[in-house]
C-alpha cells in the first residue's frame, strides 16, 4: 500500500512538473520532442514515451488546463475577498467562515481534477515507465533535501506578540 501511495505521489508531482513539456503541441504531438535541455524534457526523454503516449499526455494536459482555468480565476477572486475581509474590521466571523469554506471547496475541486489527471496519466504509462517515474521522483525528492525545513507549515504563529496565521495564501 505504501508503494502505491509513493507511486501515486510521484505521478502527481510528475504531472504537475511535466505540464510545460506536455503542452508543447507541435513537437510532442508528432513524437518529435527534442527535450531542449529542460528538466521536463529530460524526464520525458528518460521515460522514452511513444508518439501515441505523448499525444495522450498532451490531450490529458489540455483537458485539465481547460478545467483548471475557471477554478484558478475563482480562487484568485476568493483570495482577494479574503484579503478584503481580513482588512475590514467590521467583517463578521460568519463572513470569514463563509469565505474560508469557499476557498476550501475550490481547493477540493482542484485536488480532484489533479487526482483525475494523475490517474489518467498513470494509465498512459507502462509498468516499466511507472517504475522509472517513481525512481526519478524519489531522486528528485532526495535532491531537494528538506527544502521546507524551518518554514511554518500552517496554523497560528506568534510573531513578536502578534498572532498571525501561516499557511496557503
Amino acid at each position: 500500500m505504501r508503494a502505491l501511495n509513493v507511486l501515486l505521489a510521484a505521478i502527481v508531482t510528475a504531472s504537475i512538473s511535466l505540464s510545460p513539456v506536455i503542452s508543447d503541441s507541435s513537437a510532442s504531438a508528432q513524437g518529435n520532442y527534442r527535450g531542449g535541455g529542460s528538466r521536463q524534457g529530460r524526464v520525458m526523454d528518460r521515460l522514452n514515451l511513444t508518439p501515441e503516449q505523448k499525444q495522450r499526455m498532451q490531450t490529458i494536459h489540455k483537458e485539465t488546463q481547460e478545467q483548471m482555468k475557471p477554478l484558478r480565476q475563482e480562487m484568485r477572486q476568493a483570495q482577494q475577498e479574503r484579503k478584503s475581509l481580513l482588512q475590514n474590521n467590521n467583517a463578521s466571523t460568519q463572513q470569514l467562515q463563509g469565505n474560508f469554506d469557499k476557498i476550501q471547496g475550490i481547493k477540493n475541486r482542484i485536488a480532484q481534477i489533479q487526482f483525475n489527471r494523475m490517474t489518467k496519466m498513470r494509465d498512459v504509462l507502462t509498468p516499466e515507465q511507472r517504475s522509472q517515474m517513481e525512481k526519478m521522483m524519489q531522486e528528485r525528492r532526495g535532491n531537494r533535501g528538506g527544502q521546507r525545513q524551518g518554514k511554518p507549515q500552517g496554523g497560528w504563529q506568534n510573531q513578536g506578540g502578534n498572532m498571525e496565521i501561516n499557511g496557503d495564501s
